[in-house]
């Protein structure tokens, strides 16, 4: 999977990776309020509305892409518009995960640095045990998700080539045609 994203990451457009940033950043900006609206529910209630975060980037990809459509290329939908959505949402979501795991680390050194100089190593050991259980739960369920919205774009990609191929196919018999 690991060797597709890479794929993905280096056969964009720039169109579509400044769509994903954008996609990434206005994911930020929505889920704040919802991390604040969810702290007061129950342990299950909250963590079952924030795994919803995850949607946002799909969602917000098909939203940027039909306004990148609907612009500059004057095409509502279609198997490119698909393919781009995807594209934007799978590469938003790539750049969560990334900006996740970089901040946990992050948030992580900082913390057993400071405990290092209080000595206080203990609760921190119980604290990141429970952090990395949770975060590895959430992972997996992100990679899952992920490996569907890539299944779910390969599958549309071939058929856009078979209609390519289709189309193609129409034209020779219909030059075919005007030749006899």
């Amino acid at each position: 999977m690991e060797e597709y994203v890479l794929y993905l990451i280096s056969n964009f457009s720039l169109e579509v990776f400044l769509m994903s940033i954008c996609g990434f950043l206005l994911t930020m900006a929505i889920k704040i309020p919802i991390k604040k609206a969810t702290s007061s529910l129950s342990e299950s209630k909250r963590k079952g509305l924030n795994s919803l975060i995850i949607l946002i980037p799909i969602a917000l990809g098909f939203l940027l892409s039909l306004i990148y459509f609907a612009i500059y290329k004057r095409v509502i939908i279609s198997l490119d518009y698909l393919s781009c959505s995807l594209s934007v949402g799978i590469m938003s979501i790539s750049i969560y995960l990334i900006y996740s795991r970089v901040k946990i680390i992050i948030k992580s050194f900082v913390s057993n640095n400071m405990n290092d100089l209080t000595n206080n190593t203990t609760d921190t050991t119980d604290k990141t045990e429970e952090s990395n259980y949770l975060e590895s739960g959430i992972q997996k369920e992100l990679t899952n998700k992920l490996q569907m919205l890539i299944k779910l774009k390969q599958e549309i990609e071939s058929q856009k080539d078979s209609q390519k191929i289709v189309q193609i196919r129409e034209i020779e018999e219909q030059k075919c045609l005007e030749n006899e």
